[in-house]
């Protein structure tokens, strides 16, 4: 196995609030996940409360599915990434923001779905 990525996410805030975070934040949200979800409209409109952590965790998903497909194509191992999991005060940024826990596997899942193991680092 292929280890592609230890406990991504981002320490210590929601979500990227540079220039070019707020505006793909403020963009409309993908097709593919307003067809899962059922919603439409910007981050904040489709998820609400959820939005930043939905938003980091669709753009790390994105960009682990990049390396691990190419890695695959290479080499036909299975790959996996892990998470540092939800953690008192239980709000993202105090564990790493979009990371692949679970409120946010329906949204890792479907885009990096190369990954065939979601492992939890305890």
């Amino acid at each position: 196995m292929v280890q592609v990525e230890n406990e991504i996410g981002f320490l210590g805030s929601d979500r990227d609030y540079s220039d070019h975070g707020n505006e793909q934040f403020n963009d409309s949200i993908p097709d593919e996940l307003a067809a899962i979800f059922g919603k439409v409209g910007s981050w904040k409109e489709a998820f609400a409360d959820d939005a930043e952590e939905y938003f980091m965790a669709f753009h790390y998903a994105r960009a682990i599915e990049r390396i691990a497909s190419s890695g695959s194509d290479e080499y036909a191992l299975p790959m996996f990434v892990n998470a540092w999991l939800e953690q008192f005060p239980w709000t993202p940024g105090s564990y790493p923001t979009g990371g692949p826990i679970a409120k946010v596997m329906q949204i890792w899942k479907a885009t990096a779905p190369t990954i065939c193991l979601y492992a939890p680092d305890i």
